[in-house]
């Protein structure tokens, strides 16, 4: 956790509150969401500011809830990018 101090972290889904005592203790900038678009939003809005004009955000996700992510902003056919 410690590794993404100077980022900021987003956690949602039923463990959040659980993930952000941890990452308070690694003092990582971070927030809660309760649900996923949500987190979107909310780390578009905070994102690497270097990373402008389209605001670069990472995932950290497990199978079913990366295809979640990807059933709420779309599906990318390879050459789409």
């Amino acid at each position: 956790y410690e590794a993404l101090r100077g980022r900021f972290v987003v956690a949602t889904g039923e463990r959040r509150h659980d993930l952000a005592v941890r990452l308070r203790y690694a003092e990582v900038d971070h927030a809660t969401a309760p649900r996923l678009a949500e987190a979107v939003a909310l780390a578009a809005r905070r994102g690497d500011p270097a990373a402008t004009p389209a605001r670069r955000v990472g995932l950290i996700a497990n199978y079913t809830a990366f295809q979640d992510y990807l059933d709420t902003v779309g599906r990318q056919e390879p050459g789409d990018g």
